[in-house]
């Protein structure tokens, strides 16, 4: 699957998600914290985003996936800056 492609699918499993919300808190959190767009994302992290979403299995950057990446991808979303080397004890 082509990057558009992912990012494309990413916008519309979001909106969907968005207008089911039954509380508007997922929509809530992006207008008060930010969100950083899908189209800023390294491929690998749409691969990640997508996988937590149900959109993608896991594949061969698995054996390189951390537990730690879901914290990053987390700020990332909630539009908070953190350092590249910033990692989770």
């Amino acid at each position: 699957m082509s990057r558009n492609e992912m990012i494309v699918l990413l916008i519309k499993h979001s909106l969907a998600q968005a207008l089911t919300e039954a509380n508007g808190a997922w929509v809530r959190q992006i207008f008060e914290q930010g969100f950083v767009g899908f189209g800023n994302m390294k491929t690998e992290q749409l691969e990640r985003e997508m996988h937590l979403r149900g959109l993608m299995e896991l594949h061969d950057y698995e054996d390189e996936y951390e537990e730690t990446d879901d914290v990053e991808l987390m700020i990332m979303l909630s539009g908070m800056v953190a350092d590249q080397s910033f990692r989770v004890m």
